[in-house]
């Protein structure tokens, strides 16, 4: 992507009481990081998969063969000093999770990520949820450390503009005092 995350959630067909097999459900749910530059040469990739995957894409588009999966995805200099970790545990529970890395003297106040999908966004308790028909996403509170001090950072999400019609949300962060 040179935008964001697409995520997709998927309700795979079965059979009906008279063994018809169902229509496959799906929601799509769209993350851009406003104004970021995500570019390819920037991308440092770790813990390969040891095997390869295969995406069938939409009707009237072209499979893509032989992707690899990996454990952690560094994308540097989307934002002027600021870099995205995208990592993956295959673990008992499998989970998802992206960082940022604010370097000394970047702007945390540049990251915006545009929420576009059907579903409802809520914040509560300094936590971020998104809920669908068919799943979700959930964001718990975020963990924001001055690495020069070793000490926590004050933070919460911060909604920047909502936009219900369109199901969108775009969010930012609110940042305690840090070196």
């Amino acid at each position: 992507t040179t935008k964001g995350i697409d995520y997709f959630f998927i309700n795979y067909p079965k059979e009906d009481s008279e063994g018809r097999e169902r229509e496959t459900e799906w929601c799509h749910l769209d993350m851009q990081l406003v104004g970021a530059s995500i570019l390819k040469n920037n991308v440092v990739k770790y813990f390969p998969s040891t095997c390869d995957f295969n995406y069938c894409g939409r009707a009237g588009t072209k499979a893509i063969m032989g992707v690899k999966k990996y454990g952690k995805v560094e994308i540097k200099n989307i934002y002027p000093g600021i870099d995205w970790i995208l990592s993956y545990n295959n673990g008992s529970k499998s989970s998802f999770k992206y960082d940022f890395v604010v370097h000394p003297g970047a702007n945390p106040e540049l990251i915006q990520c545009k929420y576009k999908g059907p579903g409802e966004f809520h914040i509560q308790n300094d936590q971020w949820k998104y809920e669908n028909k068919l799943g979700g996403l959930f964001e718990g509170k975020l963990l924001c450390i001055d690495k020069a001090l070793n000490k926590p950072v004050a933070s919460c999400y911060k909604i920047l503009s909502e936009k219900k019609q369109s199901n969108e949300l775009v969010l930012g962060y609110d940042l305690g005092d840090y070196t």
